[in-house]
């Protein structure tokens, strides 16, 4: 009995020191462009200083995502996300982000909970320059299916003052900064939706019991495939002129809804005179 209580004594012991050893990890989701918020919260845990340098030591700072949208400072929040990483690293911690709803929103062009003041902290002194340009090329897409004798579908319709208003100042630069090539756009699609810390499964939401996959990394995979998917349809619309590197997933989607139905229409007249259509 002695023996077992000496063994028990130094099993409970060992499971202290490794729980002791365990790094301490901190998760928080929601910022939502909240950049006092965020740092108010970073300050408290002890894992930044006043100017936002990384003082967490070892420890493991989660953000399970929804840091973008709706809050002013989303710029600051991403530039500060982005330089936490590396200096948590350096110290033997680490600081990492997960992809939320509105990150993934974000990178496949819903911008519904975007706003003006989110896209002002993206312009420049060129930015009126490039809202001129891009309302020049936004117009001759209208103009070019007009002379080709093809009806000018809605999409393509926006009169001026109402594209003004709908593409405020830095929301060009905006959507540009988080596109596939942009600064903020490649380290997001560089981030899972999901991940497994300290035993502990991390995400923004929740996983279906019945349609959970053996692996967690088949929804990240999953979701990267479907990112990658639409950055290759965007292109494609631009490359044949019938879009622009900026539309919205709306606009993306009333495009590809007028292609289909142009397309099918082509293939009912070939199909009714006995003609092969042309599917160039």
């Amino acid at each position: 009995m002695r023996r077992l209580a000496i063994v028990l004594s130094l099993v409970l012991l060992s499971a202290s020191l490794a729980a002791q050893q365990q790094p301490r990890l901190i998760a928080v989701g929601d910022i939502h462009g909240s950049i006092t918020g965020m740092t108010a919260i970073l300050r408290t845990a002890g894992l930044v200083d006043a100017t936002n340098k990384w003082t967490g030591a070892k420890t493991v700072f989660m953000q399970t995502g929804d840091y973008m949208d709706r809050g002013e400072d989303v710029r600051a929040v991403l530039d500060l996300l982005m330089a936490l990483e590396p200096q948590a690293k350096s110290a033997g911690g680490r600081a990492f982000a997960l992809l939320g709803n509105h990150e993934v929103m974000n990178l496949l062009g819903e911008t519904r909970d975007a706003n003006p003041p989110i896209f002002a902290k993206f312009a420049d002194a060129q930015s009126e320059a490039r809202r001129q340009k891009g309302w020049k090329d936004y117009s001759a897409i209208g103009a070019a299916k007009l002379a080709k004798g093809e009806a000018v579908p809605d999409v393509y319709r926006q009169p001026e003052d109402k594209w003004m208003e709908s593409h405020p100042p830095g929301f060009i630069e905006y959507r540009d900064a988080i596109g596939p090539k942009g600064k903020y756009g490649a380290w997001l699609r560089g981030k899972p939706m999901v991940t497994i810390t300290g035993g502990s499964i991390f995400m923004h939401a929740g996983i279906p019991p019945a349609t959970a996959p053996a692996k967690i990394d088949e929804l990240n995979d999953q979701l990267k495939d479907e990112v990658r998917r639409m950055d290759r349809f965007v292109q494609r619309l631009v490359d044949r002129k019938l879009a622009l590197p900026f539309f919205t997933l709306q606009e993306v989607v009333q495009v590809a809804l007028v292609e289909v139905q142009a397309a099918n229409a082509l293939l009912t007249a070939a199909k009714e005179s006995g003609q092969q259509a042309d599917r160039a």
